[in-house]
């Protein structure tokens, strides 16, 4: 008895901290109605300008006027969950936000110093747009018809000097406007309509 004591005393000490952080994100968390958070031309937008990776200049204060820290979920108003995100001094690192039915809307990722990686969804689940980015500039970005065909794709150099491509296609899956780079010495591109 005398050994497990001092271990129970050990490890109550250790998961205060723990419960500590969970309460506090809760007392952060906040609800929202659909028609607070859905823009129907681009989602659910509103946790953007606290991404700092893309240049967000907002900050997020807990209830004690605090930047928030560490992960924070907001919900629904019907308790469902709406947006998990990380924070750091109050702006977002990565996150993943929901749609009302439970499908994930969009996530965004770190994937290397200085990129990043977004994927937005359709809420039945079909993607809706793939984009990388490079500091906070769009380095290739890929849209899809709710069908799944192509709509759209531009994508820039690496070093993010030039186009390397800008396509539009219709509905049906038919090419609109094609501009392509042919030369990448020369700066030569094919253009077709």
């Amino acid at each position: 008895m005398k050994k497990i004591f001092p271990f129970l005393i050990a490890l109550s000490l250790f998961s205060l901290p723990l419960e500590a952080q969970k309460f506090l994100n809760s007392q952060n968390s906040k609800k929202y109605s659909v028609a607070a958070v859905m823009n129907a031309d681009y989602g659910i937008i509103m946790y953007q300008p606290l991404n700092k990776n893309l240049g967000g200049d907002s900050t997020r204060f807990d209830y004690r006027n605090v930047f928030v820290q560490g992960w924070l979920e907001d919900y629904y108003d019907n308790g469902k969950l709406l947006h998990k995100g990380n924070y750091v001094d109050g702006k977002l690192n990565v996150y993943k936000n929901y749609f009302e039915n439970g499908q994930v809307e969009r996530s965004f990722e770190v994937t290397g110093l200085d990129k990043f990686y977004m994927q937005v969804f359709y809420p039945d689940g079909k993607v809706r747009s793939t984009i990388h980015y490079k500091g906070t500039a769009v380095q290739k970005e890929e849209d899809f018809y709710p069908s799944g065909k192509p709509d759209f794709v531009e994508e820039f150099s690496k070093d993010m000097e030039y186009v390397v491509q800008r396509k539009s296609w219709y509905e049906s899956g038919k090419e609109q406007d094609v501009f392509e780079l042919k030369d990448v010495k020369k700066k030569l591109y094919n253009k077709k309509e």
